[in-house]
């Protein structure tokens, strides 16, 4: 093992470069003057440090910004702190005084004005850019619905006409006119105007036209299923006019309850004869010889018949 140990003078003092660096008054006269001037430096480094941070918001807000102008600020920052010069002549071992830091600071300050001009040039670009394209897109909703607007006043127009002819009984024309109004409805649009068209089939008295067209519209509503089964009612077809009317009933409609009670009412049929007693019961063995209602006050009517109700029609087997 080799011992090792200091060797004063190793170097002779014409050769040495920094010979007072590591010497105690060295030491002390800098300690000195960093304590004299570390507050504003401390305070102008605390400054650049938040500019940095501040620097990196364009790249958040328009997705621009310039990695080079964020690291010359921390970079000034770093050779402002006085830690930062102790921590730079430590790891490059040479004396960072005031000349060198001036003749850094003067090129390098000039390097990030530029590159701080060039990111506000850029910065304005994008702002530019953003509020051209905010009042494009302005325009466009103002073009949509200015486009909306002339859609729904043509549709409700037609749909107006189709009304007007409609209730003049002008029915052909009528469903021309509901036919232009396809052009611009869109596809919700279009089982109104379903509806449309098959309350002037039925009106017209085209009854299977309306029961294709009132099916295509909706079939699920109480007032579409009745107008199915009064069209059905109308071709003579009984048990499927029943069939839609019992639905439409069974959904509260007033008119559909009302037309089925009449199409399908309750009816009484016999369902057996009985020995009647007089004293208003019925013999309890139904006995049909002497001794019947021997004890209710004889036998009144030996085949008194028994009734029951149903409905006209058994709707459950449509």
């Amino acid at each position: 093992m080799v011992n090792k140990k200091y060797v004063k003078k190793l170097v002779s003092d014409e050769n040495s470069v920094l010979k007072d660096y590591f010497s105690e008054e060295y030491a002390l006269g800098q300690f000195h003057a960093h304590s004299k001037n570390g507050s504003w430096r401390s305070l102008l480094a605390f400054f650049i440090f938040i500019l940095a941070v501040l620097s990196l918001l364009p790249y958040l807000t328009y997705g621009i910004g310039s990695i080079y102008f964020t690291s010359e600020l921390i970079i000034l920052g770093i050779v402002v702190l006085p830690s930062g010069v102790k921590r730079i002549e430590e790891i490059l071992r040479f004396d960072f005084n005031k000349s060198l830091q001036i003749k850094f600071l003067l090129p390098w300050l000039f390097l990030i004005v530029f590159n701080g001009l060039y990111l506000s040039s850029e910065i304005s670009i994008a702002q530019e850019e953003k509020e051209i394209a905010e009042m494009k897109k302005a325009r466009e909703r103002l073009k949509a619905l200015a486009k909306e607007k002339e859609r729904t006043d043509s549709l409700n127009y037609y749909l107006s006409e189709s009304n007007n002819f409609s209730k003049k009984k002008n029915y052909r024309y009528a469903l021309n006119t509901l036919e232009y109004a396809r052009n611009f409805a869109l596809s919700r649009d279009n089982i109104f105007i379903d509806f449309l068209e098959a309350n002037i089939f039925y009106e017209s008295r085209d009854y299977k036209r309306a029961i294709e067209t009132f099916q295509k519209a909706n079939s699920h509503s109480p007032e579409v299923l009745f107008k199915i089964g009064q069209s059905y009612r109308k071709l003579g077809k009984v048990h499927e006019a029943l069939f839609y009317i019992k639905r439409a009933s069974d959904s509260g409609l007033e008119e559909a309850i009302r037309e089925y009670e009449r199409l399908n009412p309750m009816i009484k049929y016999v369902v057996n004869y009985r020995t009647y007693c007089c004293d208003g019961t019925f013999s309890p063995s139904n006995a049909k010889g002497r001794g019947a209602c021997s004890h209710h006050g004889g036998v009144c009517n030996w085949n008194k018949p028994i009734y029951a109700e149903r409905r006209k029609y058994d709707v459950s087997s449509f």
